[in-house]
């Protein structure tokens, strides 16, 4: 059974969508919102870091994956987008696009995005987050994903993940970490990197 190497909610998130990956890669998916998935919630619970681990998984190799941020989805890129639909992928069976901060693409290109959404091609997986709750993001795009809502992670959680990463870091000083980022598990790797850096200097200079 599978592991997913996420905590809290991105965790179950990570084992659900890992489960219907064969069915994706299959061709058994028809509705093409089942390849059109927006992950929403807090910052810094992973739904970037997730939405390009399984664009891996299902594209089976880099170059198929094409990352955007929200401000760089113009009209002339979907444009681009909607020209190449005909065509499949030189490595693999799947291209997969990531569209980060879903709600920050420009109003001009919502219409041209929702058509490309709309007629997506069936080698083409969809995946675009936001720290936006789906009800907030432009009206267009608001029903064409499916929503995986992500939330932030409990305190004890992110102090138990922390001590597997960074087990020379006394206990006490990782459960302040976690209390301080307030469930925000990236904020909290950093913070406990950064700790761990101070630490190491201390040892040397001592």
């Amino acid at each position: 059974m599978y592991t997913s190497p996420y905590i809290g909610r991105t965790g179950i998130v990570d084992a659900v969508l890992r489960s219907k990956i064969p069915l994706i890669t299959a061709g058994r998916l028809t509705d093409p919102i089942e390849r059109r998935l927006v992950f929403t919630g807090p910052p810094g619970v992973g739904k970037t870091d997730l939405a390009r681990a399984l664009a891996l998984v299902i594209a089976g190799h880099p170059l198929n994956v094409e990352f955007r941020m929200g401000t760089q989805v113009n009209v002339e890129v979907v444009r681009d987008w909607l020209r190449a639909a005909p065509y499949a992928p030189l490595f693999g069976d799947f291209f997969v696009k990531i569209l980060d901060e879903l709600d920050t693409v420009p109003t001009t290109a919502i219409t041209e995005l929702r058509q490309y959404l709309d007629d997506l091609p069936r080698r083409v997986v969809f995946f675009a987050t936001s720290n936006k709750a789906a009800k907030e993001l432009p009206e267009p795009l608001q029903t064409r994903f499916m929503v995986y809502k992500f939330q932030g992670v409990q305190t004890s959680q992110v102090a138990a993940f922390l001590a597997t990463r960074y087990p020379d870091i006394p206990a006490a000083v990782l459960s302040d970490i976690a209390i301080q980022t307030g469930g925000n598990v990236r904020a909290a790797l950093t913070d406990a990197a950064s700790h761990r850096d101070v630490l190491r200097f201390q040892q040397l200079a001592a």
